[in-house]
């Protein structure tokens, strides 16, 4: 599986070292209301845009598991006083036994 992820990796990586090379004009970015612009490479503007709505996706994703984690927790801790329950009850009837 590590040697599959880094394949994917690999395969990844080279092809943004390919589109950043094949992609090196220059393009003027402004946002509307504010004065300012900037020049920069049309591959770091596809670039950035891509890791916005990655990063924007994975909180999106990460926010809607809230619900999950939280029930999962609360199964677990659930879970351990049950067997605590059950360690407890099983000594006292070893005990009453004897």
């Amino acid at each position: 599986m590590r040697l599959i992820t880094t394949l994917i990796a690999l395969a990844v990586a080279v092809a943004v070292v390919l589109f950043a090379i094949s992609n090196r004009a220059t393009v003027t970015l402004e946002l509307w209301p504010l004065p300012y612009s900037i020049d920069v490479g049309i591959y770091a503007a596809v670039l950035v845009a891509i890791l916005i709505g990655f990063v924007g996706g994975a909180v999106a994703m990460w926010l809607a598991g809230g619900a999950k984690r939280r029930e999962l927790r609360q199964t677990r801790r659930r879970v351990k006083d049950l067997e605590h329950s059950l360690a407890q009850a099983k000594s006292d009837s070893g005990s009453a036994a004897a």
